[in-house]
């Protein structure tokens, strides 16, 4: 029997995709589009592997350069579209976001020829569809998050912890106003790692699963692998402390196979199954870090992670508070000094956008804070909600 609790927090799930939906909804047709900035390359993407079955970005690089918005035409497409040497027109995205769209381009598909809607390749809809999957990542992604607080924190403290993070938080415009980006994919995947990570240690399925997790955010957001890849290597040792060697091999299977839509990708596209246009400095190169960048990405007013989400400062509080959490501040120390490698200045966005996938990481001491200080936690949560609102006022006006 479903448990009245279960039933409240699923229910509680279902008002936040209304919320979600209905704003994403309204703010599309009010832009008369619903996919932004990177997402463009990861559309153009799934686009053409789902209707041109190949790598024939034609089509779609002509549609979105000549897109008409609200009052003037314009282009969506803005890197560099140059031919490659095998003669395709270049798309220098990871493959990973795409794949995770591609099942609303079939379920669209599918209701188009059962009501005979007559939708184009080019319609709207498909926007649509790539947007409500990011939504339905997120919230899925809280769901697994709320079942790993759950053990370590009571339940009231979990769902208390859950929502902060959703309202009083950049989160919150992510999944409602620019739902379709690589980072809801970043972010499902870090929490269903979390989630596997308190199960059963001595399990094949879960082994394989870890594996799998990792692969596929290495072909999501590849420098969002550190956060993932210090309990892998630590679940590595003890399964070869423990001979366990099934599962080493499991995992690292499961990690070799996500990760052949990318090489594949990489053969069609550079004519080099290793040719990746990150690591080979087509999407940004890595310069040593400096304090300056540090400072930019956690505390510039103009998107300062820890300034546009002082929720999340709290959260690392709580989590020095909590001995058990060393590994995850070593973690988040080293994430942050890849991101201020990567690039000095803040991403243009509605904060810092880079640390969506480090969030589930900084949950607990989120969780630490609500169980702790209660009143106090509930109105500092509240004055960060106030204050998010603030920011999304001024964001647009």
């Amino acid at each position: 029997m479903v448990s009245l609790y279960t039933k409240c927090s699923m229910r509680k799930y279902v008002i936040l995709f209304i919320i979600s939906c209905s704003i994403f909804l309204i703010h599309f047709l009010k832009a008369k589009h619903g996919i932004y900035g990177d997402g463009n390359g990861y559309y153009s993407l799934a686009h053409t592997l789902f209707f041109q079955r190949g790598l024939n970005f034609v089509p779609i690089y002509y549609s979105l350069s000549h897109f008409q918005g609200v009052s003037y035409e314009f282009s969506r497409v803005f890197w560099n579209t140059s031919k490659t040497v095998t003669g395709v027109f270049n798309n220098p995205w990871l493959i990973g976001t795409s794949l995770f769209w591609l099942p609303s381009f079939f379920v669209i598909s599918i209701l188009n020829f059962v009501f005979n809607l007559k939708l184009s390749m080019f319609s709207p809809f498909y926007e649509v569809g790539c947007g409500v999957t990011g939504i339905l990542l997120v919230l899925s992604g809280l769901f697994l998050l709320e079942s790993y607080l759950r053990h370590y924190f009571d339940k009231r403290v979990s769902s208390y912890t859950i929502l902060s993070i959703f309202f009083s938080s950049q989160l919150f415009y992510y999944t409602s106003f620019e739902p379709a980006l690589s980072h809801q994919v970043s972010f499902f995947l870090v929490c269903l790692f979390l989630f596997l990570s308190v199960k059963k240690r001595s399990n094949s399925i879960i082994a394989f699963a870890i594996g799998l997790m990792v692969g596929l955010l290495s072909i999501v957001r590849l420098g969002d692998v550190i956060l993932l890849l210090p309990w892998m290597l630590l679940r590595f040792r003890e399964w070869l402390s423990a001979k366990k060697y099934s599962y080493f091999i499991l995992s690292l299977l499961a990690f070799c196979l996500s990760v052949i839509p990318q090489l594949l990708l990489q053969w069609g596209m550079y004519g080099n199954a290793f040719q990746n246009p990150y690591l080979q400095g087509k999407k940004g190169t890595l310069h040593l870090f400096t304090l300056s960048s540090i400072a930019n990405h956690l505390f510039l007013f103009k998107g300062g992670f820890l300034v546009w989400s002082p929720l999340f400062l709290v959260g690392i509080l709580g989590l020095m508070k909590m001995k058990r959490n060393r590994l995850i501040l070593i973690i988040l120390g080293i994430f942050t000094l890849l991101i201020s490698s990567w690039e000095a200045q803040v991403p243009t966005g509605f904060g810092n956008r880079f640390f969506i996938s480090a969030i589930p990481l900084i949950a607990s001491g989120i969780a630490h804070f609500f169980k702790k200080y209660k009143k106090k936690a509930f109105l500092f949560s509240a004055a960060c909600f106030i204050w998010n609102i603030f920011l999304l006022t001024r964001f647009y006006f």
